[in-house]
């Protein structure tokens, strides 16, 4: 079990340098000049610019700059926005908490109403039933984050109006108001991930169901939902773990629309005020801060399915 945790760790540490690669290079590559974002387009002379550069030290040769951004990161160091001449670390900090609560109660969500509606499609295999919950996880698949949010703002905000439509209240301020401005973005992303959950739950458990050692214990006259809970769906729950890890970074990506459509103050709200300023420090620590993260959880997840299916160790 060591030598495999070992192996993936070391994996992702590789990842994380080469993505950290890709992001400078990447960042590097985009057309414009945060210095003459900075100055502005007008009315800067050269020497303003070249000694604005200077103190940036984006006059340097690249792989000097790229080995100093590293040497920061590892320490900790994140950089300083050139824009607002804040550091950027505490930024995140404060911000990350924000999108991970929207990540969490979509994963939540999804696990509470994918497993569930899986498992009872699969056990009323080509019932009316099956066909429901089918078509009800395709419409999921097959609607954007964007639009559900927009038709969850216009029905339960704007027509019932039970809950707020955009905006944000710390947790510490006012914990009702809080949880009510939580509730449609973290719905909203969790309505394609569930869709996703319960799918692979149906597929996982029937085809665990078709196995021998399942055949057996029905044919020597074992309960079915004892045979169901106790031997089908230690199996079938593996591939569901394996697929919400995958899930994560899909559903950091879709912050990026949720975050802007109900104004909700978290990482994505950063990096595109960033994008849309040409502040690189910013830009390349948000995203290798988003990347590790993803590959963390990723890891967790690795781990978690080593731990519930041996086989993989050895692979």
């Amino acid at each position: 079990m060591w030598s495999y945790i070992l192996r993936r760790v070391l994996q992702a540490l590789v990842f994380i340098f080469l993505i950290s690669v890709l992001i400078f290079s990447m960042i590097h590559i985009v057309p414009g000049d945060p210095v003459l974002t900075i100055l502005g387009d007008e009315g800067a002379s050269q020497e303003k610019i070249q000694a604005l550069r200077t103190a940036l030290k984006l006059d340097r040769p690249l792989p000097v700059q790229f080995f100093d951004w590293i040497g920061a990161v590892v320490r900790g160091d994140l950089g300083e926005s050139l824009i607002s001449g804040r550091s950027i670390t505490p930024d995140i900090l404060t911000r990350l908490p924000r999108t991970f609560e929207l990540i969490f109660l979509a994963i939540i969500l999804s696990l509470l109403v994918g497993i569930p509606l899986g498992i009872l499609a699969a056990v009323r295999r080509n019932h009316a039933l099956d066909w429901l919950i089918s078509l009800s996880a395709m419409l999921g698949l097959s609607t954007p984050v964007f639009v559900t949010g927009t038709l969850l703002t216009l029905l339960f905000s704007l027509r019932l109006q039970w809950f707020p439509s955009t905006g944000y209240v710390s947790f510490q301020e006012d914990p009702l108001a809080h949880l009510q401005r939580l509730i449609l973005p973290s719905i909203s992303l969790a309505t394609t991930t569930s869709a996703i959950v319960m799918r692979m739950m149906r597929s996982s458990v029937l085809e665990v169901i078709s196995l021998d050692y399942i055949r057996t214990s029905r044919a020597k006259g074992l309960n079915q939902a004892v045979t169901l809970y106790k031997h089908v769906l230690r199996n079938a729950v593996i591939p569901v773990v394996a697929i919400i890890g995958v899930q994560v970074s899909t559903l950091i990506g879709g912050t990026v629309l949720i975050e802007y459509i109900f104004n909700w103050p978290g990482l994505s709200s950063m990096l595109i005020k960033a994008i849309s300023q040409r502040d690189y420090p910013t830009v390349q620590g948000v995203v290798l801060f988003i990347s590790s993260l993803v590959i963390f959880i990723n890891l967790l997840v690795d781990l978690s399915y080593g731990m519930l299916d041996p086989r993989v160790r050895y692979t």
